[in-house]
């Protein structure tokens, strides 16, 4: 099954920061990249920004505007199984893509899970859109993650801004009043299935989460800080 990376942030060092991990993910030196555009109106500086940071980190990349009815499928099918990671920019899809675009986009990304080679990685609403059982109300991010936790590479990455050393220590004391084991001041990459993935701070820079999930605070999904 294709690994998932969901970045749960809209901002474009949160993009940056963990699109790295998305490509260690793929386990290939130089990875080809499918950006997936669906805004109505493509936001050039950002693309170009997102082109311009991966570049150097891939083989090649390609861009796949939608709405996919420009496209034959046979097409957009060839370039879904060229692509080593298929990245989902912030977008708001429940508004810019149709309804028929969505069915095929998610024949597509059905037939990409059932790779073991890929990896998906989606932020921001795109993020909470995109899911191998359907598809889920854009802020509806307990129902989509639920259905998430039975996929064994399944990532979720919380959106983090920084703070500063005792306000974190804060945090953290709370979370620990709740039962978790918080350990270190490091970054939270969590894993809806069974690892953690770790994602250290810069040098004395320390992060927070914000807008954290509901799924994130269940006592019954393992949640780690790590040094």
């Amino acid at each position: 099954m294709a690994r998932y990376v969901i970045d749960g942030g809209a901002y474009m060092s949160s993009l940056l920061r963990f699109g790295q991990y998305a490509l260690r993910m793929t386990c290939r030196p130089a990875p080809k990249m499918l950006i997936i555009d669906t805004v109505a109106e493509p936001g050039l500086s950002v693309m170009t920004r997102i082109q311009r940071y991966f570049a150097p980190l891939t083989k090649e990349i390609r861009q796949l505007h939608l709405d996919l009815r420009g496209y034959e499928m046979k097409t957009i099918r060839r370039w879904f199984s060229w692509a080593d990671l298929i990245y989902f920019p912030e977008n708001d899809l429940d508004h810019d893509i149709p309804i028929w675009t969505k069915r095929h986009l998610h024949e597509l990304v059905v037939e990409v899970f059932e790779r073991d080679s890929a990896v998906l990685f989606a932020s921001g609403c795109s993020g909470l859109w995109l899911s191998e059982k359907g598809f889920v109300p854009k802020n509806d991010t307990h129902h989509f993650l639920d259905s998430m936790l039975d996929l064994q590479h399944s990532l979720f990455i919380p959106h983090f801004e920084e703070m500063d050393q005792s306000a974190l220590e804060l945090e953290i004391g709370k979370m620990r009043s709740q039962g978790y084991a918080l350990e270190s001041n490091t970054a939270l990459v969590h894993n809806c299935g069974t690892e953690c993935f770790l994602a250290t701070s810069e040098e004395d820079k320390a992060y927070r989460f914000i807008e954290t999930p509901r799924w994130i605070m269940r006592k019954d999904v393992p949640m780690t800080i790590i040094d």
